[in-house]
């Protein structure tokens, strides 16, 4: 997996998780005023309009 960190004009960081195969987001973090969150992404399913959605998001 490859991590990617993205910064908002406001200084905002979200990580994400790309899968090298597939190039789906498999990890999400990002920090907001209470505390750091997580999300794990899997499962995926394929639409005919080539939208790709995962079934299971996993919240820390």
């Amino acid at each position: 997996m490859a991590l990617v960190r993205v910064i908002s004009p406001d200084s905002a960081a979200t990580q994400f998780g790309i899968d090298r195969k597939s190039h789906y987001i498999r990890y999400m973090g990002f920090v907001t005023p209470p505390e750091f969150h997580e999300r794990t992404y899997d499962d995926f399913v394929h639409f005919g309009s080539g939208w790709v959605q995962a079934r299971e998001v996993t919240l820390f």
